[in-house]
């Protein structure tokens, strides 16, 4: 299966993300934001990687854990 995380909606300015997993793995792929974007964001980072999913569900988590609690964005 994959996601693309701009698909996430809600009114956020995700960058071109898209997550492809096989069960073991996670293929991360970042695109940069088109040079003539009419968004307000540039994503200026490209790249591909893959990470053990093991590894990636600790780094969201990680992440998730940053987030200040009942306290909306």
């Amino acid at each position: 299966m994959s996601h693309e995380l701009p698909a996430a909606g809600k009114g956020f300015i995700w960058p071109q993300l898209l997550y492809v997993s096989d069960g073991e793995s996670i293929r991360v792929i970042c695109r940069q934001s088109p040079a003539l974007s009419n968004e307000p964001v540039h994503y200026l980072s490209e790249f591909e990687a893959t990470v053990p999913v093991r590894e990636f569900e600790i780094g969201v988590d990680s992440f998730m854990d940053l987030q200040p609690r009942g306290n909306p964005l």
